[in-house]
């Protein structure tokens, strides 16, 4: 069982085995590696669109880099180096300037709509494409008579 479900999902599933375990190795990476830095906002906006926010002020567009591979995005960050005048000397460093990298694994039909930096913050738009074929559909059920008319034609042209 997953220490971190409040109930035991293998008992409701057949074949995930991989994803729980995927996903699972992701939030122990996320939680050793990465740590709160750059603070990052996940929100859903209506069935099928999502946005990724991160908070980067300080950072030129120029310094971000956004890749896409296999499901995987990665957000990267690296600040150039600034030089100060000579008569200058930094009496305290409270803005952030370090590199960093974000990951967020993708569903399978989330494709990214674009990205925005503006004010600090890169926001990352997402939607989820759902391919016709595995879309819900309604199955209209036939009377007796005329599915047995149908079998009939169909045995008949064998």
């Amino acid at each position: 069982m997953n220490p971190t479900l409040p109930f035991d999902i293998r008992r409701f599933s057949v074949g995930y085995d991989a994803i729980l375990d995927n996903l699972e190795l992701r939030r122990v990476k996320a939680n050793t590696n990465a740590g709160n830095y750059p603070p990052f906002n996940i929100i859903k906006k209506g069935n099928d669109e999502y946005c990724i926010e991160i908070a980067i002020a300080g950072f030129k567009k120029h310094e971000i880099e956004i890749n896409l591979e296999r499901h995987e995005l990665t957000v990267s960050g690296t600040k150039e180096n600034i030089e100060l005048p000579d008569n200058w000397e930094p009496l305290h460093t409270g803005i952030s300037a370090r590199t960093f990298t974000r990951q967020f694994t993708l569903a399978e039909h989330i494709v990214v709509d674009g990205a925005i930096y503006e004010d600090g913050i890169l926001t990352i738009n997402l939607k989820q494409l759902v391919p016709e074929e595995l879309k819900p559909k309604r199955i209209e059920i036939s009377a007796p008579a005329e599915h047995h008319k149908l079998s009939n034609k169909i045995s008949s042209k064998s």
